[in-house]
């Protein structure tokens, strides 16, 4: 019975040393092949992004050092389930911490071709700024992005204090996201009003007839801007 239970034990101590050193064996192949080197310097090594890309993305919009975050799978329905709301989809880089400090928040709403008098507003109140803005369509959309990221590049005071709120007819919510940040390089930080007379000109004759027979939610705008 003795010996039975040494050959038992010294075959268990045999099997474990083989695969300790089968293991051993697996592990240096792994670390030494051609294709886990390729790998290895792949991931030290990762391929730089494209700059200013045009974003053709299905639902989110994101761009490098733009801080924005919108989904358009997300959201919310108002209470008639004509509109989806967007809460803080673009925050100023300061409006966390002056929200916190400032006891009364100035509420504003508007519609994309009166945007530019924010930058009147921005520069009297010191605050945060919380702005409702209201697209009618899928182009209406790409320029009021673009116009918006104007605005945050050439205006610190937007830029920092101003977090912004998105409205979309529920029957008009894009599916996609295309804006071109090329042509930003191009406008005058000096002319908010005569850059975004500009840009409305390119809003398609289709959203112009749907925005005249709708008129603009004033009402409510008014919930998403509190």
């Amino acid at each position: 019975m003795v010996q039975r239970t040494c050959r038992l034990g010294n075959l268990s101590t045999t099997c474990l040393i083989i695969l300790t050193a089968y293991n051993i064996l697996l592990t240096l192949k792994f670390m030494y092949t051609s294709d886990c080197s390729k790998n290895i310097i792949q991931v030290q090594n990762p391929p730089e992004p494209p700059k200013n890309p045009c974003l053709t993305n299905i639902g989110g919009f994101e761009k490098g050092d733009v801080n924005v975050k919108l989904d358009l799978r997300l959201g919310r329905l108002d209470n008639s389930l004509k509109f989806k709301y967007f809460d803080n989809f673009w925050a100023g880089e300061s409006y966390a911490e002056l929200n916190e400090r400032y006891t009364v928040c100035l509420a504003t709403q508007s519609s994309l071709d009166r945007l530019h008098s924010l930058v009147e507003v921005a520069e009297h109140w010191t605050g945060p700024i919380s702005v409702a803005v209201f697209a009618a369509g899928d182009d209406e959309l790409n320029i009021l992005l673009l116009y918006i990221t104007y605005l945050r590049q050439c205006q610190s005071n937007i830029r920092d204090r101003v977090s912004f709120h998105l409205a979309l007819p529920r029957s008009r919510v894009p599916r996609s996201i295309d804006v071109d940040f090329e042509q930003i390089s191009t406008m005058d930080c000096n002319r908010p009003e005569v850059t975004l007379r500009q840009m409305v000109k390119h809003i398609s004759s289709e959203t112009t007839r749907w925005k005249n027979k709708n008129a603009y939610p004033q009402n409510h705008m008014r919930t998403v801007e509190e």
